[in-house]
Formats: C-alpha cells, structure tokens, sequence
C-alpha cells in the first residue's frame, strides 16, 4: 500500500526540469575540473566539489514538490529528512561515497531511481535513537554547595555539606595566637 501510494505521488508530480541546474553544475564541474561529464567523473571528482554537488543536489530535491508529499519511513516528510542529510553533509563527518548512488541517478534522470535512491541514502544517513540515560546516572553522588540556589531554604543540609567541604572548623581561635606566635617562634 506505501509503495503504490509512492509511486502515485511520484507520478502526479514529476521531476520534470527539477534536476536541469544540478545538471548544468555537475557539467560545469567536470568542465572546470577537465573531466568528461559522464558517471565515471564522479570517481574523479575532488571531495570539496562532490560536497557541492551533493549539498545542491539535496537543495534541489527539497523544492520539488513531491518532497512535501513523500513520507520516510520513520513517518517524517521526506523534506525534513532531507534537511537532515543535508546538514550531516556539510558537517564533513559524512562519507559522500554512500551518496554517490543518488548522484548518478539524479545525473541519468530516472524519476523511480532517484527517489528510491534518496529514501536510500536518508535511510542510511539517519542515527539509531539513542539510549536514554537513567536516572541512576544523572544524580550526583557527593553533594556540595553549588547545589543549593537558596541556602535558607535548607540550612541543614548546608551546614552539613560546608562541613564536608571545608572538613574541621574551630571556634574560639584567636588567628594571632595560632599562625603569628608559632611563626615568630621559629
């Protein structure tokens, strides 16, 4: 049933033209770069210039409209997905070799295959969820003072905790008779 409903979206809106100006970069590319502008110039092509064409190419596809209508498979419009791969992208942790599928999809035309292509690559691009940390993990096990906003609110455990911190406190002490006597003794 998703399928068909899928290829129901693709087909009432197509790419049409969508993908002329991605072309026309990956040609200017290749021809700044004095590479054919075949497949193969992919393999050839320096990272900074296959970051570009990939972060056009997502630019691209996010306009379309079948974009807004597609659904990933995490439920999510295909748009924001590829929001998402297109940040990852840019952040340079990514390795554009798994995009390379879409890239030469998007260069041949076919509308199913690039599609198909980028539900792909943002299923590929997206993070399992993470674990949640317990509970157990997030409270602290020694307390001190700067854990308390309003140290009124629990003079008991303030005083409790300065005692701890600053370890034996003495009363009484005259400062003089303690520090300055034993160091005028020695």
């Amino acid at each position: 049933m998703a399928d068909q409903l899928r290829s129901k979206i693709i087909k009432d809106n197509p790419i049409g033209k969508g993908l002329d100006a991605f072309r026309a970069l990956f040609s200017s590319i290749c021809e700044g770069a004095n590479i054919s502008g075949t497949l193969d110039a992919l393999e050839q092509l320096g990272q900074e210039d296959l970051q570009n064409l990939v972060l056009f190419l997502l630019s691209t596809l996010q306009i379309l409209p079948a974009a807004r209508l597609l659904r990933s498979n995490s439920g999510r419009a295909l748009f924001s997905e590829l929001s998402r791969l297109n940040t990852a992208i840019a952040s340079d942790d990514f390795d554009l070799d798994r995009i390379k599928p879409l890239l030469k999809s998007a260069i041949t035309g076919d509308p199913d295959d690039v599609w198909g292509q980028v539900y792909k690559a943002v299923a590929e691009s997206t993070p399992p969820p993470r674990a949640i940390a317990s509970s157990v993990q997030q409270t602290p096990w020694l307390h001190n003072t700067s854990g308390f906003a309003n140290s009124s609110e629990y003079p008991k455990d303030v005083d409790r905790v300065l005692r701890d911190e600053l370890g034996a406190m003495y009363e009484s002490l005259l400062i003089y008779s303690v520090f300055i006597d034993d160091l005028a003794k020695n």
